[in-house]
């Protein structure tokens, strides 16, 4: 049986176009596609089979990744972001000890190149915790391996209940 990927019910076939199959609940008023409904009740599953880890992306492609794969996506971020950070810091304090001599055109480079991929990443950053913060409400201020096992954890319990109205 196919049924409501959010209230359980059985759905209609109400018709196929473009070689997909649409189907409409009528409690949740709303049309899905075949590939967005549940089979006996079960929910979908909210942990993906597998990450894309990339984060050069639009911001588009972005919002419509899981909430999961953002999080491990800002996990990574974070990293190179703070990994970038550091080296800048780095190469201050050796231009500081340095005063006297004038930075290589090479060096001006790279440091310009590092800042501009510091600048790039803050900005990536900001964007994963803002579509994190519209959909949970916060965005962890440090994601830690246990933090991403609990939450896949949790998603695959959570997954598992299917969708029955028992009355008593």
């Amino acid at each position: 049986m196919i049924t409501c990927k959010y209230c359980g019910q059985e759905v209609k076939f109400i018709g196929e176009s473009d070689n997909l199959c649409y189907f409409d609940c009528t409690f949740c008023e709303l049309i899905f596609p075949l590939d967005e409904t549940s089979v006996d009740r079960k929910r979908k599953l909210s942990v993906p089979k597998y990450y894309d880890y990339t984060y050069y992306v639009p911001t588009k492609h972005l919002l419509e990744r899981d909430t999961i794969t953002l999080y491990h996506l800002l996990k990574d971020v974070r990293e190179s972001w703070y990994s970038i950070k550091k080296a800048l810091e780095n190469l201050k304090l050796i231009e500081d000890e340095n005063i006297l001599s004038k930075p290589k055109d090479d060096e001006d480079d790279l440091i310009k190149q590092l800042k501009r991929e510091f600048i790039d990443l803050s900005k990536r950053r900001y964007i994963i915790e803002n579509i994190l913060l519209e959909r949970t409400g916060y965005f962890p201020p440090k994601i830690t391996q246990e933090f991403l096992n609990n939450i896949i954890e949790q998603g695959r319990i959570a997954s598992n209940k299917p969708m029955f109205v028992y009355i008593n």
